[in-house]
């Protein structure tokens, strides 16, 4: 993973690495609360040789003596030590009791010792390093017998009474409150990745990179008013989401070393993913450029393409496939005329076997030899195989798939599944790609975060959509669509 990456997952995890750090500091100021506060008092004693009388003597008996400090610094928690001063101060507890407060400290290359106490009152923790200290200078001559001339050969004298102190020692309540704020810290860390491995959801261009070499073609803005709203090409031309489809023109029109396709069908892994407004405003699009456009509603199982652009679907491409209707008598003509659609018609009990028949394969050709490019809005693949038979007459299929909401094993199966048939694949649209939050750099790296000018977006048409009153009655559709019109329409990306 790349910076970048683990970046993106701090930004997509921030409330939850928020939470925990403060849970984790409350907890640590909490278990501060909650203990006694105690207090430490520390007596400092000078350790000494007294039986040196040359310089060399004298050499010898300091590292001698520092040697019997450090001893002297294990033997201040022993009970030879400990159980005078139990019972002079009238303590009530065992001596190894007493020796887990009593800490002592030898600095480095020195003579000194320094005894500590640790209790609750800050008068007994001095009593009790006082008394400590006083017990060791009464033990040290028993363990070192004076010699033949009465005088020990160790001394030890307090240098430094240990006083009460006045802050207390612990609870550490600063350290433990960075404590719990690391520990928040990690967890939440733990807990972001842990969140990212386990999302499986296609969120960013390098998920689908990790997926398959076919090129990204396009990305199209989530867009929460899409229903309302789908065709976005003619509500709103000058906007961002409208020129993504026009860049997805331009990417089609370069593919096959510039030549281009003649006709695409646009698929999906699963229902909602926006393939039938993105179909419908990529044909859009590609009649704003100049080409004679015709769109076939090819789902022939759920059907919107027909009420997304507000034209009547009773009758089209079932009614041509068993030969009830010649393909001129159901071609709608939208817009300024550059875009034709041919509507699904009814819903047959059998739209596989009327899709596999002769009679698409000519439509298709006769459709491909009359218009400069064919858009066929099919079924998702996952569920059933309309589409991945539809995509071998065609020059390919453009898999639609939602960022935040397909799977990678979808997406991954639903190229399979073209794959298998031996269809061309010519790649992935991503739609629904956020504008904000921690995943909107994968909008923006396609350059669309813009408007083309200044100018308010256009406003909305007072006309509205004729309806046909018979099969022989096919008005020409108005240039600009009424937002009334697009009411219901499926949400795209």
């Amino acid at each position: 993973m790349r910076a970048s990456d683990y970046l993106r997952i701090l930004r997509r995890n921030w409330m939850i690495i928020v939470a925990l750090a403060v849970l984790g500091a409350s907890a640590g100021a909490w278990f501060s609360s909650n203990q006694k506060p105690l207090y430490q008092s520390t007596a400092s004693v000078f350790v000494t040789t007294q039986s040196a009388t040359t310089v060399s003597e004298l050499n010898q008996g300091s590292t001698y003596t520092q040697q019997l400090v450090q001893s002297y610094a294990d033997v201040v928690r022993k009970s030879i030590v400990l159980e005078p001063v139990i019972d002079e101060l009238g303590l009530d507890m065992t001596p190894g009791a007493l020796a887990s407060k009593i800490t002592a400290n030898a600095p480095l290359n020195t003579v000194l010792l320094e005894i500590s106490a640790t209790n609750g009152s800050p008068e007994t923790a001095a009593a009790i390093a006082n008394a400590v200290t006083t017990s060791l200078v009464t033990v040290v001559p028993e363990l070192s017998p004076a010699g033949k001339d009465s005088v020990p050969p160790v001394k030890v004298t307090l240098l430094q009474p240990a006083v009460p102190s006045s802050t207390p020692v612990a609870p550490r309540t600063s350290l433990n409150i960075l404590l719990g704020l690391l520990a928040g810290l990690a967890l939440a860390l733990g807990t972001a990745v842990a969140r990212t491995v386990a999302d499986t959801r296609i969120r960013s261009i390098e998920d689908v990179e990790g997926l398959t070499d076919l090129p990204i073609l396009g990305g199209i803005a989530f867009d929460k008013d899409a229903k309302k709203r789908p065709l976005i090409v003619q509500w709103d031309p000058r906007g961002p989401r409208a020129e993504s489809f026009r860049s997805l023109r331009a990417n089609l029109r370069f593919l096959d070393g510039g030549r281009g396709v003649r006709s695409v069908v646009v698929t999906s892994s699963i229902e909602n993913e926006g393939k039938t407004t993105s179909s419908a405003n990529l044909a859009i699009a590609v009649a704003d450029a100049g080409l004679s456009t015709v769109i076939v509603e090819a789902d022939l199982r759920k059907p919107r393409l027909a009420k997304t652009l507000g034209l009547e679907g009773s009758v089209g491409l079932t009614n041509v496939l068993i030969g009830a209707a010649d393909l001129d008598d159901v071609l709608q003509p939208w817009g300024d005329g550059k875009l034709v659609v041919l509507a699904s018609g009814p819903i047959p009990p059998n739209p596989s076997e009327l899709l596999q028949s002769d009679n698409m394969a000519e439509v298709v050709e006769e459709l491909t030899s009359r218009f400069d490019m064919v858009i066929f809005d099919a079924p998702p693949l996952l569920p059933v195989s309309d589409a991945a038979v539809l995509a071998r007459l065609t020059s390919g299929a453009i898999v639609v798939a939602a960022a935040m909401k397909t799977h990678r094993r979808m997406l991954k199966s639903a190229l399979s599944v073209l794959a298998a048939v031996e269809a061309r694949t010519l790649g992935v649209v991503l739609t629904m790609l956020p504008t904000r939050g921690p995943d909107s750099d994968n909008f923006n790296r396609y350059g669309y975060s813009y408007r083309y000018s200044d100018e308010p977006k256009p406003a909305r048409s007072p006309l509205r959509w004729p309806r046909r009153r018979s099969a022989d009655a096919l008005p020409l559709a108005p240039a600009s669509l009424p937002r009334e019109s697009a009411e219901g329409a499926i949400s795209a990306g």
